[in-house]
């Protein structure tokens, strides 16, 4: 069988594996499972966040991906050998994106773990241009837009004109920081702590951060800091509105600041043509109100928000000959 190139997005939260001419084919949580005795791994992705979720205290969860950064080399290998052998693919070529982010020796951090578990070639998108091409953005616009990846771990904001990253920046504030946010205020207002899942799914379901989204109130479970008992509350849009807010109005600014900074003519085209925002975040209620009105752009939320960058990755490797210059070896 013919060698077929792999597309990879390695998420804080999530990684995604794609088969050029099979689509994503693998999506697995982005953590592993230790054993609390023997300190071994004994699971990863799925596998143990389902052992964590349904008999706590059988394995200890680690993220090998902090704010978009490997934290922990060996788990994050674990990981991705892991997916390649269930996926039965050996010796791949992998694509994967990159943001600017990321500095020289964790970008080779991540290609030494490729190539130590049989990568026969490691190359990479900009993370940007992949959000456009996943979002089915109009290619034939030639006019600069700001792509806005509110990921797991980070936020990407990238300047892109065609498909081609002109200018890319990233702040290590994300999904993560908007949920610490609302753990912080629970915590504090209830004297609970709800879990990753509770505070992933208020996010999700009534998470605000601007007063034109309310969805009203959530019912989740929590454990009493006194008891240790669970226990069942309520938290509503308003409430998260008030935590969330401080960290959406600070990727807003940070936004608004890169557009002032932009020369002309890239300045007066993004103005016209605004914002395409994705990633978890920009799924957050209000998220795409709230950085209208301080950034003064027309924003658009990517009709593939939660996948466009495995997409985008997926495009340029079925398309080589359109967009291959997009694709550079790490």
């Amino acid at each position: 069988m013919a060698k077929k190139t792999v597309g990879l997005d390695i998420g804080s939260k999530t990684i995604t594996l794609y088969l050029e001419g099979s689509g994503v084919i693998a999506s697995e949580a982005a953590c592993i499972g230790i054993d609390p005795y023997s300190k071994e791994p004994v699971s990863y992705g799925n596998a143990a966040l389902n052992a964590a979720r349904t008999t706590p205290g059988s394995v200890t969860l680690v993220k090998p991906m902090f704010e978009g950064s490997v934290s922990d080399h060996d788990g994050l290998e674990l990981i991705l050998d892991g997916m390649l052998r269930e996926a039965g693919i050996s010796r791949p070529e992998i694509v994967l994106a990159v943001s600017s982010g990321s500095n020289d020796a964790e970008r080779n951090a991540v290609a030494e773990i490729l190539y130590g578990i049989g990568a026969r070639l490691v190359e990479y998108v900009n993370m940007p241009s992949a959000c456009v091409l996943g979002s089915k953005a109009d290619l034939a616009d030639d006019r600069a837009l700001i792509s806005l990846n509110i990921g797991g771990g980070v936020t990407d904001i990238g300047v892109v004109k065609g498909c081609v990253t002109r200018f890319e920046q990233t702040v290590k504030y994300g999904c993560g920081k908007l949920d610490a946010a609302v753990d912080k205020f629970i915590r504090r207002k209830f004297n609970v702590a709800p879990d990753e899942q509770a505070l992933n799914e208020i996010r999700i379901k009534v998470g605000s951060v601007h007063p034109s989204f309310d969805a009203g109130s959530y019912k989740f479970r929590a454990r009493d800091l006194i008891t240790g008992l669970p226990v069942s509350l309520a938290v509503t849009s308003e409430q998260t509105r008030a935590a969330m807010l401080p960290v959406a109005e600070y990727i807003a600014k940070v936004t608004a600041a890169l557009v002032k900074s932009l020369p002309e003519p890239i300045s007066g085209e993004v103005k016209d043509r605004g914002l395409l925002i994705s990633g978890g975040g920009a799924l957050t209620g209000g998220m795409d109100e709230l950085l209208r009105e301080i950034t003064g752009l027309p924003v658009t939320v990517s009709p593939h928000a939660t996948d466009c960058i495995i997409e985008g990755i997926g495009v340029a490797v079925e398309n080589r000959d359109v967009f291959g210059a997009l694709i550079r070896e790490l």
